[in-house]
């Protein structure tokens, strides 16, 4: 090498021959991903770049100092849906508030997450889809795909029995889209609840698409994500092919300004508190706690971890067990819902419905129910101990 050659350029040279050799060799690169993270690593801490020491000053700080959840219990979500099942108007503000409420509830979503859904294809979008759903999912027909279908948001089709509109929606930019490197959240999908339209999230939002859509130009097509970040256009998932669209959640319209314009994660927020937390006296809770309640309430129904996780969007285990999940009692027990465990928001309105009459006798065809129906509290007593037992014991390990 020329003796002009400073250190940068000769550990950069070592790193090219190392990558050419493990080519020839036909061995992976990741021996030389980790050897160049080592590299620069080593010529940030000599430069001394600030930001780069900040960065690992927090880090370090962050693992020394872990954050805790703000509170240690979760609301009883049944008493949530009976507020929200209580929401009976046909007005815009009344309508709004119950799509964003079944998104949080249903989808296991944060209110930033909500309010960055645009009204757009890359965004949300609905489609029919034959499911194998038990008889008691298929009860009723309603209007939510005349709705869609006249909005032009869903094609024709002559429904059959088991036909369910779908509604797949995931946010542009979440809170984790740095960390992730990605523009989009995960899709989350939401089925049409055909036993109890109160709770149905494709009719809810259905409804209220038909009433806030006026003029496209009466709409505001920006939306401030941060103190110096306004979004006004969407990309595809490689960053390219910017088209306008927007908001999924307006503002209602006021008669000093005509204009509406996108929810802020705030709003959502505060709208949760006000209707949803304060009449059930749940002051001492803020309104993300919501996201913890959907996530521990599906999982002690019998839905899959792994489903609910990714429903969230959340890729650590460390942060959904510290941040998220909470053992609770329901009163209903999960194998009384052996048959829903597959679509996740299907559970838990299924389970509000079961706790609100008559329990019918558990099957005993199934090998995944249990023959005890006498003391459904009982069995989810069990289920609790042994979820935290799991959970405590992962704790250890960790």
């Amino acid at each position: 090498l020329p003796d002009d050659f400073t250190e940068e350029q000769i550990l950069t040279r070592l790193l090219s021959a190392h990558a050419s050799q493990a080519h020839d060799k036909g061995l992976s690169n990741t021996a030389y991903s980790n050897a160049s993270s080592a590299v620069s690593h080593y010529l940030q801490l000599k430069n001394r770049d600030p930001q780069y020491l900040l960065r690992l000053t927090a880090k370090a700080y962050n693992q020394a100092h872990p954050t805790k959840p703000r509170t240690d219990d979760i609301p009883d979500i049944h008493a949530i849906f009976d507020v929200v099942a209580s929401w009976k108007a046909e007005d815009e503000k009344t309508l709004r508030l119950k799509a964003t409420a079944l998104f949080i509830l249903l989808g296991s979503k944060r209110p930033s997450d909500v309010v960055r859904t645009w009204h757009h294809p890359r965004c949300l979008c609905f489609e029919w889809r034959t499911l194998d759903t038990p008889q008691w999912a298929r009860e009723h027909t309603g209007e939510a795909a005349t709705i869609l279908t006249s909005l032009g948001l869903l094609p024709r089709r002559n429904r059959k029995d088991r036909d369910f509109v779908v509604m797949r929606f995931r946010p542009y930019k979440p809170k984790v889209s740095r960390q992730s490197n990605r523009l989009y959240g995960r899709w989350v999908d939401l089925v049409e609840n055909r036993f109890n339209f109160n709770l149905c999230p494709v009719l809810a939002i259905a409804k209220y698409l038909r009433s806030s859509r006026p003029i496209p130009t009466n709409i505001c097509t920006e939306l401030r994500y941060a103190k110096d970040s306004i979004v006004d256009e969407l990309l595809d998932t490689h960053g390219r092919n910017p088209v306008t669209a927007t908001p999924l959640f307006l503002t209602l319209e006021k008669r000093s300004t005509k204009q509406k314009k996108g929810l802020q994660s705030s709003t959502i927020a505060s709208l949760m508190k006000h209707h949803m937390l304060q009449p059930l006296n749940l002051n001492d809770h803020v309104p993300y706690v919501l996201r913890a309640t959907s996530c521990s309430y599906k999982i002690a129904h019998g839905v899959d971890v792994t489903t609910v996780r990714a429903a969230m969007d959340c890729t650590s285990e460390q942060t959904f067990l510290r941040h998220y999940y909470r053992g609770v009692m329901t009163p209903i027990a999960a194998q009384r819902l052996f048959d829903a465990r597959q679509f996740h928001d299907l559970t838990l309105t299924r389970a509000h419905a079961l706790s609100k009459g008559s329990l019918p006798p558990l099957s005993t065809t199934d090998s995944r129910a249990h023959a005890n129906t006498g003391n459904d509290a009982a069995i989810a007593n069990a289920l609790k101990v042994s979820v935290v037992q799991r959970s405590r014991l992962r704790r250890r390990r960790s």
